[in-house]
């Protein structure tokens, strides 16, 4: 009876010891799950980077790095490349302290790779990249210091991707896109540091997509925007640090995006609009500091937005007019004689 009391309780001392080192294992154990959860460690790359061929972002992506001090240069300015064609071993960064440039890489379709970008200090370059379409891989990015600058990207039809950016930019500069339609994506640009520039976008109809813009503390420059029809999507924009410049945009027909326009430090220059047919747009003017030039508009026959400038005395320069369809003197448009 003694030895069966024994035996029983060596089983259970066996099995109680048995559940500790069982229970010890899975304390041990990392959760798949977690593991999955878990962020990349930030690994940083001091300086800057130029990166010329497929094999050297294969390399360099090797490194797994999140963050690079410096610059960030994929393709060359001078010469067109063709190794290019997948970022995809740079989806560790997130974070680039100086400029990022893409420029003349015609293998690349897209920007892929890029998804986990969410800063950079300085300017975003994407230049002349011939076959790119889409640039959506951005669609984490938050922040640009100091500009975004899109030029000649010749099948690049839309700008999404970055409907994330912050209130503030620095400088942005959409330029020759020949298949770009719109500006969707800028909905959450509330200001501009220095300038807005929209020029060379063959196939731009309007700019929705900066609804949201209420000052630019430089200059704005919409040029040679052969389709574009009406500046609706800038109706929240009330002032301007520098100048306006509009010219050569000959599908344009009016300005009514300027209604809620209160104040310009620099000069307003509109000249060769072919189809504009009135200055409406500038009735919430009520100063501006510098000189106001229209000329060579060819169907420009009503100038009576200006009235409300010109009666508050609200020009602080020069007036000229000169190659309209009705060239009214800044005394006609305040004795009422502002249209034909």
């Amino acid at each position: 009876m003694c030895f069966e009391l024994k035996t029983i309780a060596m089983k259970k001392i066996i099995y109680l010891l048995s559940l500790l080192i069982l229970f010890s294992g899975c304390k041990k154990t990392d959760n798949p799950t977690q593991q999955q959860q878990e962020k990349p460690v930030s690994k940083v790359y001091e300086g800057s980077i130029m990166l010329l061929s497929q094999e050297a972002i294969n390399d360099f992506g090797q490194n797994e790095y999140t963050e690079i001090t410096g610059d960030l240069n994929i393709g060359l300015k001078d010469n067109a490349n063709y190794s290019i064609f997948d970022l995809m071993p740079l989806a560790s960064i997130n974070k680039v302290g100086g400029n990022i440039r893409i420029e003349k890489n015609n293998a690349i379709m897209s920007l892929h790779g890029l998804e986990s970008l969410e800063s950079v200090g300085g300017y975003l370059y994407i230049l002349n990249n011939k076959n790119l379409k889409h640039i959506d891989a951005l669609k984490h990015l938050k922040l640009i210091g100091d500009g975004l600058i899109i030029q000649t990207n010749n099948t690049l039809t839309n700008i999404k991707g970055l409907q994330n950016l912050t209130s503030t930019v620095g400088y942005i500069a959409i330029e020759e896109n020949k298949s770009l339609t719109n500006l969707n994506s800028l909905q959450n640009i509330e200001s501009i540091d220095k300038d807005l520039i929209i020029r060379y976008n063959e196939n731009i109809v309007n700019i929705e997509g900066l609804q949201n813009l209420a000052s630019i503390n430089g200059n704005l420059k919409i040029q040679d925007n052969y389709n574009l029809t009406n500046l609706e999507g800038i109706q929240n924009l009330t002032s301007i640090g520098g100048e306006i410049l509009i010219t050569q945009n000959p599908e344009l027909v009016n300005i009514n995006g300027f209604q809620n326009l209160t104040s310009v430090n620099g000069d307003i220059i509109i000249k060769d609009n072919y189809h504009l047919r009135n200055l409406d747009g500038f009735q919430g003017l009520t100063s501006v500091n510098g000189d106001i030039s229209i000329t060579w508009n060819r169907y420009l026959y009503n100038f009576c937005g200006l009235r409300p400038l010109f009666l508050k005395n609200g020009l602080n320069g020069n007036y000229g007019v000169t190659m309209n369809a009705y060239d009214p003197s800044k005394q006609d448009i305040i004795n009422g004689n502002c249209s034909l």
